[in-house]
């Protein structure tokens, strides 16, 4: 039983490292759209900014995109769940 619990963990491990390293790319795939295209709902961006942390005293937060242009900030928390990206913003 203490063998089999081991087996679990090691292969919980491993799963997890997989997800990771699926979300690293769903990341990476969103960045380099948005650096090659910076339009988001019919808006033009001028700066992508990636893994922004924002000051911890004010905002203990990370953004995994942030676009912007003179008038307006988009922040995009990118996931990966089973089935594939996902993204969700606030505007």
């Amino acid at each position: 039983m203490k063998e089999t619990g081991k087996k679990i963990d090691k292969r919980s491990e491993q799963i997890g490292g997989i997800s990771r390293s699926n979300g690293d790319f769903c990341e990476e795939y969103f960045v380099n759209c948005y650096k090659e295209n910076p339009v988001f709902m019919g808006e033009r961006f001028d700066r992508v900014l990636e893994n922004l942390y924002p000051d911890p005293a004010v905002i203990y937060d990370e953004y995994d995109l942030v676009l912007r242009n003179g008038s307006t900030v988009v922040l995009i928390e990118l996931k990966y769940k089973r089935g594939g990206c996902a993204h969700s913003t606030k505007r």
